[in-house]
């Protein structure tokens, strides 16, 4: 009997749990918080503000303990919790100034777009000051948006951006007397004898044109390569950059499809030579006429200037230039498109042979066609290696073709290092065997990394790189090999008289890659010149 009245006693108090449990979703006061952390019903976090007087609506009932015969017992202070319904509380008004602390709104949105930029203390300072500066009305504001600045900042550059009318002749004192330096076009003589050939007031335009056959692109089933105009009357650093005064495209030349059954005989490489000089005269026609009787323009400093535009450097490989010089290129008796070295000559730079020139050529080239027999015509072509072709460059006064000719320091690495003295460097090493061609390569990985310069780990089997590379493996060549090859030993004295030219050619590379040259530089260039052509005929 007593086993039976606890059971029900147990019952009893088991159904009371579960209806204080149920009454708990009617409405919990504030001050049933925080929960006594026994009750496994609590939560582990305080209660969100939305459920701070909750409405029958806003129960959560996965909150709810589990109602079943499993459910766990009730904290012993479980019938000291306080339930009470909660009416539904009233909607709070908008903040008429939700920008508060700071006194305005527009305290605020200068305060966020300062966080937003994160912005340096100076940079708030200097920011604040302008509106400031707006709010005293002593100056006006207007500039509109975003176009609007990046006009005026466009606007800005070109006034700004250094424009040089005339020749300069420079000089510096050395610390016994004044030299002449070049650092700029103009500082050149060439720029000073064409300003000194034009009219009182003349300003020469020199153009820089870049011809670069190695990056053609498509129209339609045509295919072109661009043609790179540069103004030389600005600074180096903004003409050889990409924004304003940069170089720009000013033209493409076709690319003549090459025909099985006439490539490489002479009429079709003349048809060729007709097709890219048409061309480039049809790029050279905007300032055909203006070079010979100017054109004037007011710049941007609000003067008018008499501007006498031409040609003063071309810039291209080898067989472009054979082309643009309408030589006959390496094969023939004269392969300069610079000088009239003979071709078993080229190795040779002690002796100083006659320049070409324009006015020289165009006389040759009519006095080949009063000639009345083909073979009497083609000799007196062949006399100076030129083509029967008339000459873009003609039309443009004040333009040598010949004088705008520059050497290409690039494809000096590209042609003379990698394809002469780099291959003859590695047919006599790996001569003397497998342990000398290690030996260079690891010369080259022991060698102390420099930043710009590239660091090789393996040289020997590489037979075509980039520019650069080739560059770099010239000036590195003779500290990683100088013990391949010795001078006490008899089988190595081609080796090492090799060895020796690459030095001098590095020596020699060293005054091309000069930015500001002198006078005293020049002729030492020149002795480097002198010095390198001696052991080039020695080995």
């Amino acid at each position: 009997m007593a086993r039976k009245i606890r059971g029900e006693k147990e019952r009893t108090q088991h159904e009371q749990a579960r209806q204080q449990a149920a009454s708990t979703s009617a409405g919990i006061s504030s001050s049933s918080y925080p929960v006594h952390p026994s009750n496994p019903w609590a939560l582990d976090k305080p209660v969100p503000r939305a459920y701070a007087h909750p409405s029958e609506a806003d129960i959560d009932h996965d909150m709810q303990p589990p109602l079943n015969d499993q459910s766990p017992s009730l904290p012993p202070d479980a019938n000291q919790f306080d339930f009470r319904q909660h009416a539904t509380p009233r909607p709070t008004r908008p903040n008429p100034q939700p920008w508060q602390p700071f006194q305005t709104r527009l305290d605020f949105e200068v305060a966020e777009l300062a966080h937003e930029a994160a912005m340096s203390k100076d940079q708030t300072n200097h920011l604040i000051n302008l509106l400031h500066r707006c709010m005293r009305g002593s100056e006006s504001f207007t500039i509109e948006n975003q176009e609007d600045l990046h006009n005026k900042w466009n606007s800005a550059s070109h006034s700004l951006t250094s424009f040089v009318f005339d020749a300069q002749h420079l000089s510096k004192y050395n610390g016994t007397s004044f030299v002449c330096f070049f650092d700029e076009p103009w500082t050149a003589d060439s720029f000073w004898d064409v300003q000194s050939k034009l009219p009182e007031g003349g300003k020469p335009l020199a153009f820089i044109l870049y011809a670069d056959k190695a990056k053609p692109s498509s129209f339609g089933r045509a295919k072109g390569y661009p043609v790179v105009a540069r103004c030389a009357n600005l600074p180096v650093e903004t003409q050889n950059g990409d924004g304003v005064g940069g170089g720009r495209v000013v033209g493409w030349l076709p690319i003549v499809k090459e025909d099985k059954v006439h490539s490489g005989k002479p009429a079709f490489v003349n048809f060729k030579n007709v097709v890219w000089h048409k061309s480039f005269k049809k790029v050279l026609e905007s300032i055909t006429e203006h070079s010979h009787t100017g054109c004037w323009v007011e710049c941007f400093d609000k003067i008018a200037r008499w501007f006498f535009p031409f040609i003063l450097i071309l810039s291209a490989d080898y067989g472009e230039q054979c082309v643009m010089a309408l030589i006959r290129g390496l094969r023939s008796k004269f392969p300069c498109p610079v000088c009239l070295i003979p071709r078993d000559e080229l190795s040779s730079m002690l002796v100083t042979y006659p320049l070409r020139s324009s006015a020289e050529t165009q006389a040759t080239i009519a006095s080949a066609r009063a000639q009345r027999t083909m073979e009497a015509k083609e000799d007196k072509l062949k006399s100076q290696a030129l083509r029967d072709v008339d000459s873009a460059f003609q039309m443009v006064a004040n333009t040598d073709v010949y004088h705008a000719t520059s050497f290409d320091r690039l494809h000096a690495h590209g042609g003379l290092f990698s394809n002469h003295l780099w291959v003859e460097f590695q047919r006599l090493v790996n001569e003397k065997g497998r342990n000398a061609a290690t030996l260079v390569d690891n010369g080259y990985k022991a060698l102390p990394r420099w930043r710009n310069l590239n660091h090789f780990d393996n040289v020997m089997d590489i037979s075509f790189t980039d520019g650069t590379k080739n560059e770099d493996i010239s000036k590195l060549l003779v500290f990683a090999a100088h013990d391949v090859f010795s001078p006490d030993s008899s089988d190595s004295d081609i080796g090492y008289s090799l060895l020796c030219s690459i030095r001098a050619f590095v020596d020699l590379d060293m005054y091309t890659t000069f930015e500001v040259h002198t006078k005293e530089t020049i002729v030492a260039g020149r002795a480097a010149l002198n010095t390198f052509s001696d052991l080039i005929d020695l080995s």
